[in-house]
């Protein structure tokens, strides 16, 4: 209920009610944390207070493995859209380059934050996500930001060499990076 009266409301309410939310996250049962993360889940715009919601919740919600796992979700759904689909608190950001590269430059960073905690160590995220940004070098589709992120995931983890190895011999990762980071006109030097 608390939710939906800030819907459309002046950033200073929404900025309230996303605190309130941190403030007794530790405390919320887990079916409206369900319920939460379902409403974020069909947000169609994202906006800055959102995203720093977002990243703080997993933290304050005690690590939560199912926080965690759904705020990631969230983070790369928007990482993977159009431009028209985030915003700030001021306005669209569909007509605006340079501010669309920005939030998905934040969104990315919250990213490999989430991915770096021990949790998600543990429970092998780090590899899930590289492993779904070989799946879209491999169709084509963002690949400068999934070379981007598979490289600051990997600097990020404590696992590197591990993650790398992973990487190579169950995705062959160097020659995905040979054959699109590289233009046929400068593979003779390899």
């Amino acid at each position: 209920m608390m939710w939906k009266a800030s819907t459309g409301q002046h950033a200073t309410v929404v900025k309230s009610v996303y605190n309130s939310f941190l403030a007794i996250s530790q405390d919320i049962s887990p079916p409206l944390m369900n319920h939460l993360m379902r409403i974020f889940e069909n947000v169609n715009d994202l906006e800055m207070d959102a995203l720093e919601f977002l990243g703080q919740l997993v933290y304050h919600s005690g690590n939560s493995r199912f926080v965690l796992s759904s705020v990631l979700g969230i983070l790369w759904k928007f990482l993977y859209t159009d431009n028209e689909l985030l915003k700030d608190g001021e306005g669209d950001y569909s007509n605006n380059i340079a501010a669309g590269e920005q939030i998905h430059e934040e969104i990315e960073r919250f990213i490999v934050s989430l991915l770096g905690c021990e949790m998600s160590q543990s429970l092998g995220l780090p590899e899930k996500y590289c492993k779904m940004c070989i799946t879209k070098i491999k169709t084509g589709t963002r690949v400068l930001r999934s070379l981007r992120l598979i490289q600051k995931v990997v600097e990020n983890s404590d696992f590197a060499d591990e993650l790398l190895d992973t990487l190579e011999k169950e995705d062959n990762i160097l020659s995905l990076l040979y054959t699109h980071h590289f233009p046929p006109s400068r593979r003779k030097y390899f």
